[in-house]
């Protein structure tokens, strides 16, 4: 057990040096690694910063829709919730969630974790696809899709001229990383990928990262342990669940199950959420009172009503 108060200091402490602007400026929070430590072993920390100005605008865009915000998190948070949730690797892994424009890379160790946005994305293939036929985006994304239907001829010549050098920069990447991780954290062996987002339909991926990792890579097709209701299409949600690591690790968050809770809600904000509720809580406790003490009065006024009538008829009777 440790001192949860010191932590905290010691945290705003490191977060005044390591976050490169002022404190009053961002919204910020912070995840203790939950894993054994030796005697006199100091706490792995992780730092998460926002620009204050930046979660103002988001807060600002639900609350004209009239919603009310309760917790606030990065992406990338939700998509480690949800791997460590429903996943929940046994041994070393990374994590791929291949979106639009970017690439999250998670380094799962335990409950050690390293995450790195990679400037490689499903677009970027779509642009060179674009460059290298003279078609317009749409059409360029199109034919991205369109590939993994493709006669195997056509395909591995698309592939080979323009996919794979797109996938052997996001290799480079993923791979400086590792070497990046093993730096501070020791010869860590790396025994499987994790393939999610809609990049990871990108013809040929899966074997191409096999054989430039080594390692076996599963593409994230099915949950675990969350289940789903009656109600939802479940050949859709098998089809399109790759997309929905990130959304599904915040729910699991807000449920409150996720191994990370990170939330930049700003401290203002959670104080008037829960002074708010506490006037709802005292308002309907008041009126309950009131029911109480109506109900208290109805009863106390029958009874001295029949007093009162017994009262009369007795007097009656001394005067016969």
């Amino acid at each position: 057990a440790f001192d949860q108060k010191k932590v905290k200091d010691m945290v705003r402490y490191e977060a005044s040096q390591q976050i490169p602007f002022p404190l009053d400026e961002v919204i910020w929070d912070y995840h203790v690694i939950n894993r054994d430590y030796l005697p006199g072993e100091e706490r792995e920390v992780g730092l998460f910063a926002v620009r204050k100005e930046a979660i103002d605008d988001y807060l600002l865009e639900f609350t004209q829709e009239g919603l009310s915000v309760e917790m606030l998190s990065i992406g990338y948070l939700g998509l480690l919730n949800f791997v460590k949730y429903d996943i929940n690797p046994q041994e070393p892994s990374i994590v791929l969630d291949i979106g639009a424009t970017h690439t999250d890379l998670i380094l799962v160790d335990g409950e050690r974790f390293w995450i790195r946005p990679l400037p490689h994305s499903g677009n970027d293939v779509s642009k060179a696809i674009m460059a290298k036929f003279r078609l317009a985006f749409p059409d360029a994304e199109k034919l991205k899709i369109e590939t993994a239907k493709a006669p195997q001829q056509a395909t591995e010549k698309i592939f080979k001229a323009v996919i794979q050098p797109k996938l052997q920069e996001l290799v480079q990447e993923v791979q400086r990383s590792i070497g990046y991780y093993r730096s501070q954290a020791g010869d860590v062996k790396f025994s499987k990928c994790f393939l999610l987002g809609n990049g990871s339909r990108i013809v040929g991926i899966k074997k191409f990262l096999e054989d430039s990792l080594g390692m076996p890579v599963d593409r994230v097709q099915s949950i675990g342990r969350l289940r789903v209701s009656r109600d939802v299409n479940v050949k859709l949600l098998q089809t399109e669940l790759s997309a929905f690591g990130t959304a599904l690790g915040l729910g699991i968050q807000a449920v409150g199950a996720g191994s990370c809770r990170v939330d930049l809600v700003p401290t203002e904000e959670k104080i008037k959420k829960e002074i708010h509720r506490k006037r709802k809580h005292v308002f309907f406790a008041a009126v309950g009172l009131l029911l109480v003490m109506a109900a208290a009065y109805g009863i106390l006024e029958g009874k001295i009503s029949k007093i009162q009538s017994a009262m009369d008829d007795a007097n009656q009777d001394r005067i016969l």
